[in-house]
């Protein structure tokens, strides 16, 4: 990875003056205009307060935040159409950005006009343009409507030929704010190819998106935002599990662990810590209303195997105490890759026969198996865990424990990736 900063933010922040009516608004205007102090009863909207990080060539950076967190007010001050209110950006090189859909489109004009007005914004020449052309006409794949005004298109078509252009100017720092959200699968996944080409070749790339598994499968470093301030920054998968805390998370609640004993399939009541797959790197958080104890893994008549075969169903099997008398219970897993996609899930929600989770008293432990298929390819695969309660519609985490058991999976077939989803081959003779 290469050292040179592209982009660096120091104590940046953002805020706008909020007026009861037109006489404050001119009263503001006059001050400003006379260098007069300004009126402290003024009250202010603080869009983003003290942001700073950096980023260097070639890293891919997530922007992650609820709904107004302030990741769109971050990006227009990086692209200069914004001015800070304090602190100070630094962009070295050529920035190209897609903040909005059409954004720097005429709507008046053709696809073709645009692209050389759009390439000549973004600092190509004439010659440039006529270059790349050709390339961003086949990447947009927008057909004969090349030469119709662009207010004809269609939102995913305005993202194709703005994506097209902004990723062929060969930027220094590429902004992507939300726009792929509107491409299908097809034409996302292309994107996604040209984003790995250009980090590979040393662009930095800021790209915000609701979607974690965009972020640990394309990101190095994530960017936690929420009203207006700089939660953390860092590892994007850590980053990830923050934010999602954040969006289904509840304030801890000070209720007491018992660790007493109870019992499980196994006769021995342990904290999901002792777990031989425990991951210490874990994210958990709750209500503490519930916990996670005796977490084991079976296969076959082996009771915890080093590593899990392909070849038979094993059992996840553990435990839920309650701290409280809780109704309409939920356990659930998921099982993840190394770098965050999703390849399973499943909770009792929808499950026949749960009527033990109706209502479960305080002090009282529940078990549950989960028998999952042998369908994955070997590798290394992380186990997320869930006990929530569901209050007129509302999911409250009592605990949750992201990431927190790492398996090994072992398989003997020859196929390869994430899941065996191999039946049989048939090759015949065939004729012409």
């Amino acid at each position: 990875m290469y050292s040179e900063v592209i982009l660096k933010l120091d104590s940046v922040s953002k805020h706008y003056d909020l007026f009861n009516n037109q006489t404050e608004k001119i009263s503001k205007l006059f001050r400003d205009f006379l260098n007069i102090k300004e009126n402290p009863n003024i009250k202010k909207y603080e869009a983003l307060n003290n942001i700073s990080f950096e980023a260097k060539k070639g890293e891919v950076i997530g922007v992650l935040g609820r709904n107004g967190a302030g990741k769109s007010t971050l990006l227009q001050l990086v692209c200069g159409t914004l001015t800070p209110s304090k602190g100070s950006i630094h962009v070295n090189g050529r920035l190209a950005a897609l903040l909005e859909l059409g954004a720097g489109f005429n709507p008046e004009f053709s696809g073709r006009e645009n692209i050389y007005i759009n390439s000549a914004i973004l600092g190509l020449s004439r010659n440039e343009i006529a270059e790349r052309f050709d390339t961003i006409v086949e990447f947009a794949d927008i057909g004969d409507f090349l030469d119709q005004p662009v207010k004809n298109y269609s939102s995913g078509m305005f993202m194709r030929l703005a994506f097209a252009v902004a990723s062929s100017v060969e930027p220094d720092l590429l902004i992507i704010d939300e726009a792929l959200a509107v491409g299908d699968a097809r034409f996302q996944a292309k994107c996604f190819r040209r984003l790995d080409e250009l980090r590979e070749r040393g662009t930095t790339i800021l790209l915000v998106t609701h979607s974690t598994e965009q972020i640990t499968r394309h990101c190095s470093k994530a960017l936690l935002i929420d009203q207006g301030k700089m939660i953390a920054f860092g590892d994007a998968g850590i980053v990830s599990n923050q934010y999602l805390e954040l969006l289904f998370g509840t304030s801890k609640k000070n209720i007491s662990i018992d660790n007493s004993e109870a019992c499980n399939i196994e006769g021995v009541v342990t904290r999901l810590e002792e777990s031989v797959y425990y991951n210490p790197h874990e994210h958990k958080w709750g209500n503490g209303e519930a916990e996670f104890i005796n977490f084991n893994i079976r296969q076959g008549n082996e009771l915890n195997p080093v590593a899990i075969f392909s070849d038979s169903t094993y059992e996840i099997s553990f435990s839920a105490k309650f701290n409280a008398s809780i109704k309409n219970v939920i356990l659930g897993l998921t099982i993840k890759t190394n770098d965050g996609i999703t390849i399973f899930g499943r909770n009792t929600r929808e499950e026949p026969n749960m009527d033990v989770l109706k209502s479960v008293n305080e002090g009282e432990v529940v078990n549950a198996t989960f028998f999952i298929r042998p369908q994955l390819c070997t590798g290394d695969y992380l186990i997320s865990l869930g006990i929530v309660k569901d209050v007129d519609g509302d999911i409250i985490p009592m605990e949750r424990r992201y990431d927190s058991i790492c398996i090994r999976v072992n398989s003997i077939s020859p196929s390869y990736g994430i899941v065996d989803l191999h039946e049989k081959i048939e090759v015949s003779n065939g004729n012409i």
